[in-house]
């Protein structure tokens, strides 16, 4: 009936061994990437409006030029954060939050967890954190378009889009620094780009 989607769920761990915990390692360590990604939702798809030439409704006569052939297109993406750098600190339990998390408090900051590594010790806490992640929010890019036939093997193309179409930010990281104010706070700092509309037209022969 005109409408075609895909539907895409993927989970994933991605591991490396690149860097030593300690110079004096002999082991690499076995490592969340910095793009680790474990889930991630991808909804895209198209609907092409019934009205028009070669279409269900208004069909034929000017009026079905004037109005049919429009096109429209959705991206939408839903995923995890990448995880968050550990700090050179001995970590006691999970520092993630189970409920209550905001920007200014994204994680368990309790001296508690989080303890001093003494001088002449190695570290064993991990690079990169499983729990903590960097903020996300879904993603939607929008496109319509508009075919218009001129005649045999040319035709004129109207599109407008419209990405991240909700104006949703994507923040980064929390500070990780324990001695630091603002240890567990997340910037106010758009890393995404904020809502972009384009206008294009083309002319195909």
């Amino acid at each position: 009936q005109g409408l075609t989607f895909l539907v895409s769920y993927t989970i994933s761990k991605t591991m490396e061994k690149a860097a030593f915990l300690n110079a004096q390692d002999t082991q690499l360590s076995r490592e969340l990437t910095s793009f680790d990604v474990p889930q991630r939702l991808v909804v895209s798809g198209i609907y092409e409006f019934p009205v028009g030439p070669r279409r269900k409704w208004r069909n034929h006569g000017l009026v079905s030029h004037l109005i049919g052939g429009w096109d429209f297109n959705w991206i939408l993406v839903v995923q995890s954060g990448t995880p968050m750098s550990y700090p050179d600190y001995y970590i006691q339990g999970n520092p993630k939050l189970t409920s209550g998390r905001t920007l200014s408090h994204w994680f368990d900051t309790s001296p508690a967890i989080w303890g001093q590594r003494p001088a002449d010790t190695l570290r064993v806490t991990p690079l990169r954190s499983p729990n903590i992640r960097r903020h996300t929010a879904p993603q939607i890019d929008l496109t319509l378009t508009r075919q218009f036939a001129i005649h045999e093997g040319h035709r004129f193309e109207f599109k407008a889009s419209a990405f991240n179409a909700t104006n949703t930010p994507i923040f980064g990281f929390p500070d990780n620094n324990p001695p630091s104010p603002l240890f567990g706070v997340a910037p106010i700092t758009q890393l995404n780009g904020p809502r972009s509309v384009e206008i294009g037209l083309r002319y195909v022969f």
